[in-house]
């Protein structure tokens, strides 16, 4: 005799640590593809224009942030991201940035961790406007301002 049919009224809960692996892998991908598309320079070829770089890797991370917005929001900011934080993430490569900077001379002297912390909230919200319809060009030039005051020697 055949089984009957039954009825499953509640999904099976889903497998986190499958999930999460699958999100871990795109994360790893979309950062990798940002490492890829805007690498950082280095001053063996000629000397790095610091300030303008900062400008530069902030608009990428706008324009990075718009394009690839809802698996982003799904990657870095979700129960996932919180779970699995990300390392070597945004702060640490801006940070890096204005170390580098400072050695330069381009750069004032400021702690490097706690001020890329609070450079990046307003690069991640200038993102988010940019994102909401804000005018991409007024956003970039009132970033390029509070970045430049907020490094400048």
């Amino acid at each position: 005799m055949d089984k009957p049919f039954q009825l499953r009224l509640q999904p099976e809960a889903p497998d986190f640590a499958a999930e999460d692996d699958l999100l871990e892998t795109v994360r790893e991908r979309l950062v990798s593809e940002y490492d890829a598309t805007y690498p950082l320079p280095t001053e063996a070829n000629r000397p790095v224009d610091w300030p303008s770089l900062a400008d530069w890797q902030a608009e990428a991370f706008i324009d990075f942030v718009v394009s690839h917005r809802s698996v982003g929001e799904t990657v870095f900011h979700s129960d996932f991201a919180r779970r699995r934080p990300l390392e070597g993430d945004a702060l640490l490569r801006l940070a890096a940035i204005i170390r580098a900077g400072q050695e330069a001379g381009a750069f004032g002297a400021v702690d490097p961790d706690p001020t890329a912390r609070l450079l990046f909230t307003a690069i991640h919200e200038a993102a988010n406007a940019v994102a909401g319809g804000a005018d991409r060009a007024v956003i970039l030039a009132a970033l390029q301002t509070l970045l430049r005051r907020a490094l400048a020697p």
